[in-house]
């Protein structure tokens, strides 16, 4: 019987479940034990969750929200599944939330992981490590991830670029990987000025900030909605309605 560590995700903000299965196209996320000796990277915890779509169609393609007219099936390799929830029919809906599990190789007394999360090879922020976490037991067949007991940590999915830049900018301030930032750089330039990429060492800080702000604003999800119409909230006197 495999300790797992079982990690939920969830988005930012509240989302439609066909966007969210967006967020899991290409993920990965790998678990790292920090022990006395192995700070601060860790050693291997155990296999990569990769997410794997569900083998079985859905009702609708993408993007509508996936809809199932009997429980999904699931690639036995998938290490991360997006949730179901029964509708009335029945039907099998989708939900904005999935669980990864890991399982884990040989767990220490005091369990304290640092995670690593990529999607498409690029790599997700994760804020934090995460101490003395719990973890459950057994060997659970993915259909059997959403209901088990124990929950290890979340870990929230930003929104996809719209744009193909794609970075992960850590909450915490601190800088992405190198590798990571470069190829945003490239993208950036790729698109504004287009052409042969200009020498980085030529820039000058204005053009510096200038990428910096297109690779900060690749995915800064929907504007908020208005508390009314415009015309109401900046019309007076009132236009009076029929």
């Amino acid at each position: 019987m495999s300790a797992l560590i079982v990690i939920r995700l969830t988005p930012a903000a509240p989302v439609d479940a066909g966007t969210f299965a967006t967020y899991l196209d290409g993920l990965q996320i790998q678990a790292f034990d920090l022990t006395f000796g192995s700070v601060p990277q860790g050693v291997s915890a155990g296999p990569a969750a990769r997410f794997i779509a569900p083998t079985s169609s859905p009702i609708a393609p993408l993007p509508a929200p996936p809809e199932y007219a009997a429980p999904p099936t699931y690639d036995p390799a998938t290490g991360i599944v997006q949730h179901i929830e029964v509708e009335i029919g029945p039907v099998y809906a989708a939900a904005a939330v999935a669980t990864a599990v890991i399982p884990v190789s040989a767990s220490t007394a005091l369990e304290n992981l640092r995670v690593v999360m990529t999607r498409g090879g690029i790599g997700l922020p994760v804020s934090e490590a995460f101490y003395n976490v719990q973890m459950d037991a057994g060997t659970p067949t993915p259909d059997q991830f959403q209901g088990l007991a124990v929950t290890s940590c979340y870990l929230t999915l930003p929104a996809v670029s719209s744009n193909g830049i794609a970075i992960g900018l850590p909450a915490d301030g601190s800088p992405p990987a190198f590798d990571t930032l470069v190829g945003a750089i490239a993208a950036v330039l790729g698109m504004d000025p287009g052409g042969a990429m200009p020498a980085l060492a030529s820039l000058t800080p204005e053009q510096c900030g200038h990428i910096a702000h297109e690779i900060a604003w690749s995915a800064p999800g929907p504007l908020p909605g208005p508390p009314d119409a415009l015309e109401n909230l900046y019309t007076n006197p009132p236009i009076p309605v029929c």
